[in-house]
């Protein structure tokens, strides 16, 4: 379970973490890193410490999942991490809160989260993945769907899905939270819900035990709604890295030495993915 640090002792903490200049080798500082889920979008993460980036600027990271997004970001609010890689809602209801965090790079230019169906609900609605989008969404209605908990990204995908399709949520369908991978998996697979929603691989997994097909792909973009935003929105609104802005302004440079480890400088400029007028984020400006 994630300690709770703190707010003298998290200040203290980060700032250690800022580089020392007299040429003596120092040992690596730790940093956590929590994600809500092990999924295809957080990669740069693990490889990222795998190559080593990390500790070539002096970092010994750890990734802590916490089986839905929530958790994750309430250790950084509490001080227990340094960062977190995240969904965008949890940036609006942590300002709404009077906890505002600071995004400081991007991870996805698209939503990610994928659903799929349990076959034999499939069958039972009468929907393939070749039916068009708007005929499978309304087939939710009176399914049992999940997200990874109440208030998760997942979740509230399934909450738009009913929306779009005319209806209402907990009323025409229940949208539950069952849980990460695993015992998202077991649920799907035992028909405790007829839908599921996660990132790849739990979904690629899902399907390729034969137990269920994909119901809405929007990894690859199979969801106009999502792919219209525009582009700029789209980068800014998927699984972005978190710093909390007392972090950030303790530790800037430590902000953007570990923000630099997932670009690789020889191939392109790290600010790239950030819209004009918005570099001074990388560095705690902002």
């Amino acid at each position: 379970m994630l300690r709770k640090i703190g707010k003298i002792l998290l200040v203290a903490a980060v700032m250690s973490l800022e580089p020392v200049a007299d040429g003596t080798a120092q040992p690596l500082k730790q940093l956590r890193v929590t994600i809500p889920v092990i999924g295809m979008n957080f990669l740069p993460l693990f490889v990222a410490v795998d190559k080593g980036l990390f500790a070539k600027e002096g970092f010994d990271v750890e990734i802590i999942s916490t089986s839905g997004d929530g958790p994750d970001v309430d250790a950084l609010i509490a001080g227990s991490v340094q960062f977190t890689i995240s969904t965008p809602n949890r940036l609006l209801t942590s300002f709404e809160q009077g906890k505002p965090l600071l995004a400081i790079m991007n991870m996805a230019n698209r939503n990610a989260i994928d659903c799929v169906i349990n076959k034999d609900t499939a069958a039972k609605v009468g929907i393939t993945e070749s039916t068009p989008l708007d005929q499978r969404l309304k087939a939710l209605k009176g399914l049992k769907v999940a997200g990874t908990r109440p208030g998760a990204f997942t979740y509230l995908v399934l909450v738009d899905y009913a929306k779009r399709a005319g209806l209402v949520p907990q009323q025409d369908l229940q949208i539950l939270g069952v849980g990460g991978g695993p015992s998202m998996i077991a649920a799907l697979e035992n028909g405790a819900v007829d839908v599921a929603c996660n990132t790849s691989p739990t979904t690629d997994l899902m399907v390729k035990r034969g137990k269920a097909i994909m119901f809405t792909y929007n990894s690859v973009g199979k969801d106009p709604a999502y792919e219209d935003l525009p582009r700029p929105a789209r980068r800014n609104c998927r699984h972005p890295r978190y710093s909390s802005q007392r972090s950030a302004t303790a530790a800037p440079e430590t902000v953007s030495r570990h923000r630099g480890r997932y670009v690789d400088p020889g191939s392109r400029n790290p600010q790239a993915d950030f819209p004009a007028g918005r570099q001074g984020d990388t560095d705690g400006t902002r």
